[in-house]
């Protein structure tokens, strides 16, 4: 038992001795070489500052309006007329509400991207044809891109 003692305290101790060796080496200052490979004039890596992240405005409000069907007669509560829908799509125009795609809010919400003080986004599920035929192009006319 002694023995085990004494060989722990000369291992702590070696140990103890070659921690402080390393901290006197790592301390020293690194002499200058005149060696072609070391180069004491500054890189243009450190001398460019990165550009700061832009402010994102966290006041915006963002509405979403969500289709399902665009029927002439609708016989429920999840369809639309299309002259409904126009005009929906005119009073956000006529509001200054801009249309955003999904991806865009998400990139807002994650503090990547600024997107208008006033925004909404357009969603239609199931993917029906009236989905396409008139969602589709009404959008691209009123807002200058398809939803999808």
């Amino acid at each position: 038992m002694c023995y085990r003692l004494l060989a722990l305290l000369v291992v702590l101790a070696l140990l103890i001795a070659r921690c402080t060796k390393q901290a006197e080496i790592n301390s020293t200052p690194a002499q200058a070489t005149d060696s072609p490979t070391m180069s004491s004039t500054p890189t243009l890596a450190t001398l460019t500052t990165p550009t700061p992240a832009p402010a994102i405005d966290r006041n915006a409000r963002v509405m979403i309006l969500s289709y399902h069907r665009f029927e002439d007669r609708p016989h429920d509560s999840l369809a639309i007329a299309p002259a409904e829908f126009r005009a929906q799509m005119q009073a956000l125009k006529d509001n200054g509400i801009a249309v955003i795609p999904m991806k865009d809010f998400l990139a807002w919400r994650q503090g990547e991207k600024n997107i208008p003080p006033r925004s909404c986004i357009i969603t239609i599920d199931d993917g029906y044809v009236s989905g396409y035929s008139v969602a589709s192009l009404w959008c691209a006319s009123y807002f200058g891109r398809k939803p999808f």
